[in-house]
């Protein structure tokens, strides 16, 4: 199924994940030539090392790298699930409403505790209320990372706990269209339990999906991001209202995006014969690994400027002229004291060559996007 597409090791780590998620027994005969220390790297780039480990553990295979991903996937997990359970319990008390998002949601919709790595915990949360959750966050032992610099705030606990807080779901630097359907996302918002809410199944489908798009289309996104999609649709199989996911997918301009994601994962995770276009996608995930490349974001860049020697031409015009809201967020003190804006390119020069970033970003627009 995937010849000429995927290593052999991207194959083993496809073929294990779908093992997992639909709870099979793992062939160990599919994997007598498969290279482990290879498996692991590429399962770790897309944050799939717990679940492949427990797929290889019931081939009665696993190594010391796969089976330490596993307890360190159950102790973050235990973490993260009491954390936040204290966080939402203050919220509670607070009469705050708030809504758990993506990993927090999707990890219990997995087969197995820990199966679903996560790096952190995302909540959204009522807007008007930012300073007072900023109290809580610092009652509960967190220090604040960051705080009213865009979308949400970042608060970080040891040893591992990092709670992102959302007043919104999207904001500056992402593309107006979702900015604009997402911005009265409350009204969408169902009651739970005390000031807790949650999407309907659709809505919820599709925020997934918006978000997915938002990492895709910017610097590429990875494999896990296909399986929570095969795990949901797996969850609600039956239940949706695709004429409801039709309808906004299309308000969204994601309606293309939309099926061929759903078509990737059923086929890659379920069962049928991958498309021309599902090939296309998939070398692109593969390549990206979870957060995505560099190179990947730097040629999307150029794409959506036009492309070829205009396209690089105008990239290089942005990134010497930023445009004012990403200068107010990138750089506060140059936006703060204007009347130092024109030493900000030397700056930035200076800053990026003592870094390499001007060499890296010269090699990325010169590299084919993978």
């Amino acid at each position: 199924m995937l010849e000429n597409i995927a290593s052999p090791v991207a194959e083993s780590l496809i073929y294990l994940c779908r093992c997992a998620v639909n709870q099979e027994t793992a062939d160990k005969e599919k994997l007598k030539n498969t290279d482990l220390d290879e498996l692991y790297k590429l399962a770790s780039r897309h944050m799939l090392a717990a679940i492949t480990g427990l797929a290889l553990q019931s081939a009665g295979l696993c190594s010391e790298d796969f089976a330490k991903a596993i307890s360190r996937a159950y102790w973050k997990t235990m973490i993260l699930d009491t954390e936040r359970s204290a966080v939402c319990e203050k919220l509670n008390e607070a009469g705050i409403w708030y809504v758990p998002l993506k990993g927090s949601v999707i990890k219990d919709w997995y087969p197995q505790f820990g199966m679903r790595e996560s790096a952190d915990c995302d909540i959204l949360f009522d807007k008007g209320f930012e300073e007072q959750v900023r109290d809580i966050m610092l009652g509960l032992g967190y220090t604040v990372e960051s705080y009213g610099a865009g979308h949400h705030d970042v608060y970080f606990k040891e040893p591992v706990t990092n709670m992102q807080m959302h007043v919104d779901l999207f904001g500056e630097g992402y593309e107006a269209r979702l900015n604009d359907y997402y911005c009265s996302i409350r009204e969408r918002l169902l009651p739970k339990t005390g000031s807790e809410l949650e999407f309907r199944p659709e809505d919820l489908y599709l925020y997934l999906l918006s978000h997915e798009w938002e990492h895709y289309q910017k610097a590429g996104t990875g494999l896990r991001s296909i399986l929570d999609t095969y795990v949901l649709l797996q969850r609600y199989e039956g239940a949706l209202d695709w004429t409801y996911i039709e309808q906004e997918t299309q308000k969204l301009g994601l309606g293309d995006f939309e099926t061929q994601n759903r078509m990737l994962a059923r086929r890659l995770f379920g069962t049928g014969s991958l498309s021309d276009s599902d090939r296309e996608m998939l070398r692109y995930i593969l390549s990206s690994g979870v957060h995505g490349t560099y190179v990947n974001r730097v040629q999307n860049d150029v794409q959506k400027l036009g492309g070829g020697l205009l396209g690089r031409i105008k990239y290089f015009f942005r990134r010497f002229f930023l445009p004012e809201d990403l200068l107010k967020r990138k750089y506060p003190f140059f936006w703060k004291h204007r009347i130092l804006l024109p030493v900000l390119p030397l700056y930035r020069i200076v800053s990026s060559l003592s870094k390499g970033h001007i060499q890296k970003e010269l090699k990325s627009v010169q590299s084919k996007r993978s």
